[in-house]
C-alpha cells in the first residue's frame, strides 16, 4: 500500500511537536530525514550521526515511520 509522507519543518509556534501534530492530523505516516553522506561518514569507515539515534527513538514513539534519504558523495 501507499503511505503519505510529509517533510516536517519548525512550526510557526516554534516547537517541533506542533509540527508533528499538524502532519499527523493531515494523515501523514512517514517523515523524511535527509543527510549528505559526509554527515554520516565523517571519516573513512567511521559511520556515526547523533541525529539518527535520536530519530530512531523519537519518531516511532510518535507513531511515525522514517524514510532516510542519503545524498551520495560528490565525485566531480
Amino acid at each position: 500500500g501507499r503511505m503519505l509522507g510529509i517533510d516536517i519543518t519548525q512550526s510557526e509556534r516554534g516547537d517541533y511537536q506542533s509540527s508533528i501534530d499538524i502532519v499527523k492530523s493531515l494523515g501523514s505516516e512517514v517523515v523524511s530525514l535527509s543527510f549528505g553522506w559526509t554527515d554520516i561518514e565523517s571519516s573513512p569507515n567511521q559511520l556515526y550521526n547523533q541525529f539518527l539515534g535520536i530519530a530512531n527513538q523519537f519518531y516511532p514513539a510518535a507513531n511515525l515511520k522514517v524514510a532516510l534519504v542519503i545524498s551520495p558523495i560528490d565525485t566531480n
